[in-house]
């Protein structure tokens, strides 16, 4: 059965951030290529924006696989919480932070799920495949890396969000420059003070079931995995 806990995000972290009332069809504005990948949360498609030809992702979640979702000022229903939390990273206007995805749309399929647009970096790959090809990463590298994911987790906190699945899958490197983005929020959440008593993330799964809880401090401190 689904588990619709529907949660309300901070004034402060809803500001800039609305709902569109009008949209056109996913089909009118993107063409959805060949399978990327899936998870646990869905699968992602390459796709085409028809209007410019630009190259995008799309992940398609099933309305099976959502846990928790949120209000949206001026939106008749809830939306899954991924879609809130990367809207208030975005504060709707899509500049957010270099080292974190940007979506750029998002669109519900009535009685099947939600599409969500994302930006698709060329020249990146994950993390993993990235120290598969290449071996143990150099210091200075893994220097440069550990830099930039934590300067991108301490925006998240910032904006009182908690990406809770900090892993080498989810960390995108452009292999040209050695920038990274921060992607795939479906385990998100809210950043709280309280206990939280979920947790759909694999990263350090075993440690986190012991901790009982995944704010800002624990998730730098699964950033130590990382360097390893």
């Amino acid at each position: 059965m689904l588990d619709k806990r529907i949660v309300d995000l901070r004034s402060d972290q809803l500001e800039g951030v609305r709902a569109k009332n009008v949209k056109e069809h996913f089909e009118k504005q993107y063409k959805m290529g060949s399978l990327l990948g899936s998870g646990g949360f869905g699968s992602v498609f390459s796709g085409q924006r028809i209007s410019d030809g630009l190259q995008v992702a799309v992940k398609q979640i099933s309305c099976d696989r959502i846990q928790q979702w949120a209000s949206l000022p001026g939106a008749a229903n809830a939306v899954p919480m991924e879609i809130a939390l990367l809207l208030c990273l975005g504060r709707g206007s899509g500049s957010g932070h270099r080292g974190i995805i940007r979506m750029l749309d998002w669109f519900e399929m009535p009685g099947q799920g939600y599409l969500i647009v994302f930006e698709k970096p060329q020249h990146c790959q994950d993390l993993f495949d990235f120290i598969t090809e290449r071996g143990a990463l150099e210091e200075p590298i893994a220097q440069r890396f550990l830099k930039q994911v934590i300067e991108a987790l301490q925006f998240c906190h910032s904006e009182g969000i908690v990406h809770r699945d900090i892993k080498d899958e989810n960390i995108l490197v452009d292999t040209r420059t050695g920038d990274i983005k921060i992607i795939d929020f479906g385990s998100g959440a809210v950043l709280k003070d309280s206990i939280y008593t979920d947790f759909e993330g694999k990263a350090a799964s075993g440690w986190l079931l012991h901790m009982h809880e995944c704010n800002m401090n624990v998730e730098l401190f699964l950033m130590t995995f990382l360097s390893f």
